[in-house]
């Protein structure tokens, strides 16, 4: 099914992920909702991956609708490490 943020999909859209999510719950996980920030008309996204428990990783992703979905584009994450900068 698909991913579902009030007032980005129809109500036909809303009515069957409703009832995917009661009917198989285990397949399904909740966000909290926040508010993005557009960046060059874009709304982004970074997540974290988390493999058995522990973190793997972040992802990057970025749409033109609110809602992020299969049709947003990916983007890179770079992450400073301070640890190195302190040892030049």
């Amino acid at each position: 099914m698909g991913i579902n943020i009030p007032g980005t999909v129809s109500e036909a859209e809303n009515q069957a992920i409703l009832s995917a999510a009661n009917k198989y719950p285990r397949q399904w996980v909740a966000q909290k909702m926040f508010q993005s920030k557009l960046f060059h008309k874009m709304h982004l996204c970074v997540g974290a991956f988390v493999v058995d428990g522990k973190f793997a990783g972040f992802y990057g992703r970025m749409s033109a609708h609110l809602k992020i979905d299969t049709d947003a584009s990916d983007v890179p994450v770079l992450v400073k490490n301070e640890e190195k900068e302190s040892e030049k």
